[in-house]
């Protein structure tokens, strides 16, 4: 079998191809040892010298400058066997060069070619900070979840209450009707409050009632927003109602003594 000759055009050919897979074989090495060397440097200014992590990083970092020093000797070594076929990877490389995350040359380089090789410790941060960000997703669904079955309870105790006033009325029980007033307006004022508080994480939650707490609200307060409720506590409409219930109280003696 006949050697190739250097002009031959099997030779240049088969010369481009070996002389890009040694240099880009060792551009990777030397780009994944300059990133994890880069991020040590950055974990090692957080602790003081001495420091019994700090003298850890510093034997990864030792460690991590060898590799990068190892694979800029191979690829310089490329030189003294052929120069190189294409005007895209440079002859040579420094160690300051290399060193540089942010060359050029390790921009062209296959996102697969040596790649960055992060340490457990970032990667293993990355997969809880996706585990965190999936947990809350879960969180706020339940939190949702439980916005509604709060506003389904206040409904029904609003409703069954509602019942309880309609039959007070039937019996011309005056007393009952009083009391389940009181309790329905605290209902609806929960209502209320707990509607402008959830509408805006659930915009198709369905309006509460207010066919009591309408007429006791001051004419200068709006509910528009919600936030006439947040100033007016339960004890207030009580406290009103109780006031009208005296003044009639007062007003029937009046008339006795009359």
């Amino acid at each position: 079998m006949d050697r190739w000759h250097p002009d031959h055009e099997d030779y240049i050919s088969a010369l481009k191809d070996v002389d890009e897979d040694e240099r880009t074989r060792c551009l990777g090495e030397m780009r994944s040892a300059s990133y994890k060397r880069a991020f040590l440097i950055s974990l090692k200014q957080r602790y003081p010298d001495g420091q019994g992590i700090a003298l850890k990083l510093s034997k990864q970092l030792s460690s991590a400058n060898k590799k990068l020093t190892k694979a800029i000797q191979a690829y310089n070594n490329i030189q003294s066997l052929w120069e190189p076929q294409s005007g895209q990877y440079p002859a040579t490389v420094s160690f300051e060069v290399a060193c540089d995350t942010s060359w050029d040359t390790y921009q062209t380089l296959h996102a697969s070619m040596g790649e960055p090789g992060l340490p457990y410790s970032i990667k293993r941060k990355a997969i809880d900070a996706v585990s965190l960000k999936e947990r809350a997703v879960e969180e706020q669904e339940m939190v949702k979840t439980e916005m509604e079955r709060v506003m389904q309870h206040l409904h029904t105790q609003h409703g069954i209450t509602l019942q309880e006033i309609h039959r007070c009325q039937e019996s011309d029980n005056i007393s009952g009707q009083a009391v389940l007033t009181q309790h329905i307006i605290r209902i609806e004022l929960r209502m209320y409050r707990s509607f402008h508080r959830f509408k805006q994480h659930i915009p198709a939650l369905p309006a509460p009632p207010s066919s009591h707490i309408q007429y006791i609200l001051p004419s200068h307060m709006s509910d528009s927003d919600g936030s006439s409720y947040d100033d007016v506590s339960d004890d207030d409409y009580v406290l009103e109602v109780s006031s009208d219930e005296e003044e009639e109280d007062s007003n029937d003696d009046t008339n006795e003594v009359l």
